[in-house]
């Protein structure tokens, strides 16, 4: 026993500072909203969400899950990040895994046309999009994974960063340490289950997107998303992709046309919603801040319309008066207050808007 002690305070020297250098690096992160839309899905009650919504701001702007809870009892959340890219979802899935068991998956489809669109060479921005999903997220293997594969081939970056997220942060003071202190402990609560409110409006055109031409994927994107359906299939739950409504333009629509037919062929439903805005009552001269995203008014119509689709596609229960749902319904006068809050403001700007003009 002698001979092990000097091995057991190694060891021992080792997990201290392999712990200090996990909590600084998480006390060190900005609190972007981002980071507290990943970090966020930690908080929330072990095996208590039946919908996971995945996407980027095309997704955490459109769907409020605490309209989907109080108005049809759907327990769930709107998980991603800015600017995502198709290739983090398995990775997010790996992660919500570990603590949920959905009913469904809903994952957001408009980045696999703009990854291609934005960026012709099928090079997507060094660190920016990836950084925005994987910063909120916990350091495992699953995260490892990912930045083994795309960090330094797909992403321009040096690996090190990643795994050790306070050599980009160590300068970093956050404006809200006590979030940051939750998020190390995984106890950090959305206060509105990953939903961003924005404070924006502006009239948008509606463009005419029919076509009947499919605009393939590059190969790189195409990989991704077979991928994908492959590790989706191995999961046995039920996935959804949708699109939801902005200014569809017939070259996106191409590539939709494209999408569709692979993954409706793991079995999987491919809904483009821009093709339902007038049954949902979304106007664009009033429902948008600008042609890629809706307002919160849009937000509520895009989410009661979506909300019934799910229950009476894939039987989402209503789980309303479950006491280990009660999270949820104490996150609603905190998500009033704010949705009023936000529609005055655009009600301003409009005033503001029609003035000037």
């Amino acid at each position: 026993m002698e001979k092990l002690k000097p091995y057991l305070r190694i060891a021992a020297f080792v997990l201290v500072f392999v712990l200090v250098l996990r909590g600084l690096s998480w006390l060190a992160k900005p609190d972007f909203p981002d980071v507290k839309d990943v970090a966020g899905f930690y908080g929330e009650a072990e095996n208590t969400l039946d919908v996971i919504y995945l996407g980027g701001s095309a997704a955490f702007v459109y769907y409020a899950p605490l309209t989907a809870w109080e108005e049809f009892g759907i327990s769930s959340y709107v998980y991603g990040a800015n600017t995502i890219q198709p290739e983090l979802y398995e990775t997010l899935i790996r992660e919500a895994l570990k603590t949920q068991q959905p009913k469904l998956l809903v994952l957001d489809a408009r980045c696999f046309q703009y990854r291609d669109r934005q960026n012709p060479d099928a090079q997507p921005p060094a660190e920016v999009p990836y950084r925005n999903t994987l910063n909120g997220l916990r350091l495992s293997w699953n995260k490892i994974r990912f930045i083994d594969r795309y960090v330094g081939s797909v992403i321009r970056d040096k690996k090190l960063p990643y795994y050790l997220d306070l050599i980009k942060f160590h300068q970093n003071i956050p404006d809200y340490p006590e979030d940051n202190l939750q998020m190390l402990f995984g106890s950090y609560q959305h206060p509105y289950s990953g939903f961003h409110f924005v404070q924006k409006w502006d009239a948008i055109p509606r463009y005419d997107f029919s076509t009947t031409e499919a605009a393939p994927l590059s190969a790189e994107t195409e990989t991704i998303l077979n991928e994908l359906l492959d590790y989706l299939d191995s999961t046995g739950i039920d996935c959804a992709f949708v699109v939801s409504p902005y200014a569809e333009k017939p070259e996106h629509k191409a590539i939709y046309n494209y999408v569709a037919p692979i993954i409706e062929a793991h079995g999987y439903a491919f809904v483009d919603f821009n093709e339902q805005t007038d049954e949902m009552g979304l106007d664009h001269a009033s429902d948008f801040y600008n042609e890629g995203h809706v307002t919160v008014s849009g937000a509520e119509k895009y989410t009661r319309y979506l909300s019934a689709w799910l229950m009476e596609q894939y039987a989402i229960p209503d789980r309303r008066g479950d006491p280990a749902c009660a999270g949820l319904e104490a996150r609603l006068p905190a998500w009033h207050a704010a949705l009023e809050e936000t529609k005055a403001a655009i009600e301003a700007i409009k005033e503001a808007k029609t003035h000037a003009g």
